[in-house]
């Protein structure tokens, strides 16, 4: 397994922080790790290294990121990001064991208080409850835990989840659609 890359976050406004990142990441996963200790939408973030605006789909390593640097973030103009309409969600009823309640922060300032969550419940029941509380689809989201994007198939308690945590939801960009032939 490769070596995470740890950069500094240095965002106006907040202090600075450190992320780990996959050698593979693009920048969009960078703005998207970005979140968690800055108040910046992604599809408003702008990453900025050793002087140059990086595009969401450059991979870091090949805009000569490496680990150490320090990328600064700055809010830009939004991406042309369609916004979802709001889905529902059926919940799976009462969780056996232990339950923690979590905060999830949203885009756009939603704040939500989750209570009764069971820390055997999966990744993929918190980001289909935070996505309904924040007007996305599940599928549309990123959900992050201490500047570390959670996995879908790992229960909150395997993802390090603890009573009292924060959770940052994310957009995940939208696709463009293929070129018409």
């Amino acid at each position: 397994m490769a070596e995470l890359c740890k950069v500094r976050i240095r965002a106006a406004g907040s202090p600075d922080f450190d992320i780990e990142l996959e050698p593979t990441a693009t920048v969009l996963d960078a703005k998207i790790a970005a979140t968690a200790g800055c108040d910046i939408d992604p599809q408003f973030m702008l990453i900025i290294c050793k002087g140059r605006v990086l595009k969401d789909e450059e991979v870091l390593s090949n805009c000569g990121v490496r680990s150490g640097d320090a990328l600064h973030v700055a809010r830009g103009p939004p991406l042309a990001v369609a916004v979802p309409a709001a889905a529902a969600v059926s919940s799976s009823g009462p969780t056996s064991g232990p339950t923690i309640g979590i905060t999830v922060k949203g885009p756009g300032g939603v704040d939500v208080e989750l209570h009764a969550l069971g820390a055997d419940e999966p990744v993929d029941r918190l980001r289909a409850l935070a996505a309904e509380r924040c007007g996305l689809k599940a599928e549309q989201v990123h959900l992050l835990h201490k500047a570390k994007m959670l996995r879908d198939g790992q229960s909150l308690a395997a993802a390090g989840l603890r009573a009292g945590d924060v959770v940052r939801v994310a957009r995940r960009q939208a696709e463009a659609p293929p070129p018409a032939a």
